[in-house]
């Protein structure tokens, strides 16, 4: 009883792993094809972000520097 009851919970488990990899010849749809609008779009967005980017100052931190003997922490 024991054994056909775990064979019954393994098949369920690997059921739907099963089915995910297969379906009868279709296949995963591969990237949209982007657009002229849309590629223009998209690398004005990179713009922007690259631009904001570069205006956030850097900060140097260091997650350490309070365990170090030798240096106050520096808030």
């Amino acid at each position: 009883m024991r054994l056909v009851l775990i064979a019954a919970i393994v098949a369920l488990v690997a059921l739907p792993a099963y089915a995910q990899g297969f379906s009868k010849g279709h296949r995963r749809a591969g990237p949209a094809q982007n657009t002229a609008e849309q590629k223009k779009k998209g690398e004005a967005i990179d713009k922007n972000y690259k631009s904001a980017i570069q205006q956030i100052p850097e900060q140097k931190y260091d997650p350490w520097g309070h365990v170090r003997s030798g240096q106050a922490v520096k808030k």
